[in-house]
């Protein structure tokens, strides 16, 4: 069976989650085998979806939104480019103190699940009775005003009134239907010039949550933020803007809780996050750990397997590679593994040599078999010798994911800074003492990495390095990776440092 499929004829994902979502098969490639999307799904309670970056994040939300929405609740994944909140991010620079903050974020959600309502109004008029129909009537026309009329009634006042001597043409504005039109009035004599303003957004925060829960009674709807952690600001050097995610998280925490207490299930406030933002807000923070730890659900694919299980990694794609060609899906999982890979690679077993050319993340494995199929489409299977040739193609991708996830906390300076020391070090294992000598050689007082301590504390951190040691009477390697669950959450300056494998290929001369 399947004797003439290459690999041109499989599928295993995208790198980019968004992308994937827009494939025809998405819903019935979807690896459910972590059984994250039932947490998901079945638990109320769990709203922030956390991992480190290209874990899978985004897939998980999309596959929720297509789900909720086939099941006729309205749900959508908003990203920065989307809310009205970028806007404020750009107009207002964190002016606002920080209970007003809370004040504009709550606003912000409670807008956005508004406009969910709204768009899909037409779902509410399933019900018969008549007075109920009228109360929805009567509260979708009080939410429409609140959201998308923004000129009429309560939501205005008058601000001034003034002349204007009118000589030569003008514009005037004038209240038609509720609106303020616009209107040239080209006659000699005078005018009255009414300004309006809006109502602050906080005077209208109780009557736009009552109305909304009165709706969401009847049609529950989800709303997903995604990108918060990708604003375009450096984390690390805005206090403001660390702040403004505490505040995100707790205003989103209280409103699911406020949603649950009127007896809504079905309905909630959605955060995808970095888990390295969620250590630097909860440095920042000592309440939010609390609310995170009830609320996460994390996505965490490194773990170590018993016997002859199967790796989730390599779960997850034999599973896709299963289902996208109707030739191998009724093959078991451990036969479209031995059709589709070597037994090992270098000398060890193929899953290890995968994990160790990556930060195993389901982005770092899709992106090493792509670059294989992209360049061998027409091969039969991953043959060891394919994960040779195209070492450096990866290297330089999988070096591209990680400048591009530090650049989230660190200027571009800081990164270069950063790999022209490693280059300068030029090795695959070195001591902190290597460190200080190619320190001395590239720093200078405009530098970022000023200590020995400094620069590995910040190689480690990220995985750009980890620990090797030996232990006495024992010639077997050991390794302490931060980003794995069994590594030290701090570097051991005693030990060797180790560079990445999925980095020596860019990084080295």
């Amino acid at each position: 069976m399947g004797k003439d499929i290459t690999l041109n004829d499989i599928y295993f994902g995208r790198a980019d989650g968004s992308q994937e979502a827009e494939d025809k098969n998405f819903e019935n490639l979807f690896y459910n085998g972590n059984k994250k999307y039932d947490l998901l799904n079945d638990n109320p309670d769990k709203y922030i979806i956390s991992g480190r970056k290209g874990t899978g994040k985004t897939i998980l939300a999309k596959y929720f939104e297509k789900e909720k929405n086939k099941e006729g609740i309205p749900t959508k994944i908003l990203n920065k480019r989307e809310l009205v909140l970028n806007l404020y991010l750009e107009k207002g620079k964190y002016a606002l103190d920080r209970q007003e903050q809370e004040l504009f974020i709550e606003y912000t959600l409670l807008c956005e699940m508004s406009k969910l309502i709204l768009e899909n109004k037409r779902k509410l008029f399933k019900v018969k009775n008549i007075l109920k129909l009228w109360k929805i009537q009567k509260n979708l026309k009080c939410l429409k005003q609140l959201v998308e009329e923004r000129y009429p009634g309560k939501n205005y006042y008058k601000e001034s009134y003034s002349t204007v001597n009118n000589h030569e043409a003008n514009a005037s504005d004038k209240i038609k239907n509720g609106r303020i039109e616009t209107a040239l009035n080209a006659k000699i004599g005078y005018s009255i010039d009414e300004k309006f303003q809006k109502s602050p957004y906080y005077q209208i925060i109780d009557k736009m949550k009552k109305t909304l829960f009165y709706l969401m009674k009847i049609m529950p709807v989800n709303v997903i933020f995604d990108d918060l952690d990708e604003l375009e600001e450096k984390l690390d050097e805005n206090e403001n803007l660390i702040y403004f995610l505490i505040d995100f998280i707790e205003v989103s925490n209280s409103l699911n809780t406020q949603i649950r207490k009127e007896g809504i299930y079905n309905s909630r406030i959605i955060i995808l996050i970095r888990s390295d933002i969620i250590k630097l807000l909860n440095e920042n923070s000592s309440n939010l750990n609390k609310i995170i730890t009830d609320s996460e659900i994390r996505l965490n694919w490194i773990k170590k397997v018993k016997g002859n299980e199967m790796h989730p990694l390599m779960e997850l794609i034999v599973t896709k590679i299963k289902k996208s060609n109707s030739e191998l899906i009724n093959l078991s999982n451990e036969e479209v593994e031995s059709r589709f890979f070597p037994q090992k690679v270098n000398g060890i077993p193929v899953m290890d040599h995968m994990l160790n050319c990556s930060f195993g993340r389901p982005r770092d494995i899709v992106t090493m078999l792509n670059v294989i199929k992209n360049e061998y489409p027409d091969k039969k299977a991953f043959y060891s010798e394919l994960f040779k040739s195209t070492q450096q193609e990866y290297s330089i991708k999988f070096t591209d994911e990680l400048r591009n996830e530090l650049s989230t906390h660190y200027e571009s300076t800081v990164i270069k800074e950063c790999f022209s020391i490693i280059h300068s070090i030029n090795k695959r294992t070195f001591w902190i003492s290597d460190i200080e000598k190619a320190l001395e050689k590239n720093v200078d007082e405009n530098s970022f990495f000023k200590t020995k301590e400094q620069f590995a504390d910040f190689i480690y951190a990220y995985g750009i390095a980890g620990n090797i040691w030996q232990n006495e009477g024992n010639r077997k390697n050991n390794f302490s990776w931060k980003y794995r669950e069994d590594g030290n959450e701090s570097p051991d300056y005693n030990k060797k440092f180790y560079l990445h494998i999925g980095l020596r290929k860019t990084l080295l001369g």
